[in-house]
């Protein structure tokens, strides 16, 4: 549609695997946070971590870094592509 808009709520990866590292600690000490005591598969964080990586392998996921995941948009025939926002809220 001209004139509209997609939104694509990607998940992303860091620039480098030192900040993947520390982002990807964040992210699953704030599921166990918000989880833990509604779900058994986020009771902790060596439990979280695994339902996390059989999660991505079974979907087979490999998620970009912000610049590959906008590249690829634009390569698609998008125009103005941008990350006007990004949920930060685990960080």
């Amino acid at each position: 549609m001209p004139g509209g808009w997609f939104v694509n709520a990607d998940l992303i990866v860091a620039n480098s695997p030192e900040l993947e590292i520390r982002l990807q600690e964040l992210r699953v000490s704030g599921i166990v946070e918000r989880a833990r005591d509604s779900d058994d598969r986020f009771a902790d964080l060596a439990s979280t971590r695994r339902f996390l990586a059989d999660l991505e392998k079974n979907e087979r996921d490999q998620p970009l870094t912000l610049a590959e995941d906008l590249e690829v948009l634009g390569s698609s025939g998008l125009k103005n592509v941008s990350a006007f926002w990004l949920d930060t809220a685990s960080w």
